[in-house]
């Protein structure tokens, strides 16, 4: 199914990704961790084909399932946080995805640390949210604090750190800040100097 994924066939992908759904529902239960694996996974092919009112559903349960089984802090209950705050930034549900990516990016700091990927994910889609509904400062002040944390921690050319410097220079594009836009610009390697990060789900 993830073969199939990655080639593009989605309608393929989507079809073996349900009846692997439906055969753990039936032998390891609803609240299995493969099959909350599989639910997920599921969702994340209807997030990409932008079919998200079949997302929203399927992402909740699992988000609810992963609270009660596994714990508010487990890096799956996290994980699924994180996805379900990045379908409601793409719905523009800014309030309800602030939310859940403070609390992604506050459990990934405690559990995983400062410097883990996926809690660069969570700084850059907390600050996209701030940045969408043009609370500049706000964008700033969480990637101004990753970017310092990631260069003194990893150091200035680790890959996190240049992440969060290439969304510095995106959000002080867009806040009409071209000098700071820039200076971080500067930073990055040549070949990555005008790409963008894509948020995608996990």
């Amino acid at each position: 199914a993830v073969t199939y994924y990655y080639q593009g066939r989605d309608d393929e992908a989507e079809e073996l990704h349900r009846r692997i759904l439906e055969i753990r529902r039936r032998v390891l239960g609803e609240e299995h961790p493969d099959t909350l694996g599989s639910m997920s996974n599921l969702a994340v092919i209807y997030y990409e084909q932008g079919r998200y009112e079949e997302v929203e559903p399927l992402w909740i349960q699992t988000l609810e399932i992963r609270r009660r089984v596994l714990g508010e802090e487990h890096p799956e209950t996290l994980a699924s946080k994180s996805n379900l705050g990045l379908l409601y930034h793409r719905l523009k549900r800014h309030d309800e995805a602030e939310a859940l990516h403070i609390q992604a990016l506050e459990g990934r700091r405690a559990v995983l640390g400062p410097a883990h990927h996926f809690t660069v994910d969570s700084v850059i889609n907390l600050a996209e949210v701030y940045r969408a509904s043009e609370r500049y400062a706000l964008a700033e002040r969480e990637l101004l604090r990753g970017y310092e944390e990631y260069a003194a921690v990893l150091g200035a050319e680790h890959q996190s750190t240049l992440r969060v410097a290439r969304a510095l220079a995106g959000l002080y594009e867009q806040w009409e800040r071209p000098e700071e836009a820039a200076a971080y610009r500067a930073l990055l390697p040549e070949a990555e100097a005008t790409t963008t990060d894509d948020e995608a789900p996990e």
